[in-house]
């Protein structure tokens, strides 16, 4: 049998281990609650820096798609006066041919 002095020793040695444990859990949540804040943090800024990416994407997109425009434009009008060309460089070289003449003439 155990004297009272002995179980009362035994009964404050556990409630210290019991203490220390309780303090030991206590840091590790307060560790897992740190951890668990930075991740957030970290997953809004991601999330911040993807919208902004997606933003400029589709500003990048827009404004290729006003030059991919325009350029369709510049295509069409180059081809309406290189016809426009093919038009008039015979009467072109008509008028030249006859200046060379009325100034051969003269």
């Amino acid at each position: 049998k155990k004297s009272f002095n002995e179980e009362i020793v035994n009964y404050q040695n556990v409630q210290n281990q019991n203490k220390q444990q309780e303090q030991n859990m206590r840091d590790i949540i307060k560790e897992l609650k740190h951890e668990l804040d930075e991740k957030n943090t970290y997953s809004h800024n991601i999330a911040k820096q993807n919208q902004i990416n997606i933003k400029k994407r589709a500003d990048i997109q827009d404004k290729l798609n006003e030059q991919n425009k325009n350029s369709k434009k510049l295509h069409s009008k180059a081809i309406k006066l290189q016809s426009e060309l093919k038009t008039i460089r015979p009467q072109f070289e008509e008028l030249q041919e006859n200046l060379l003449k009325i100034r051969n003439e003269n």
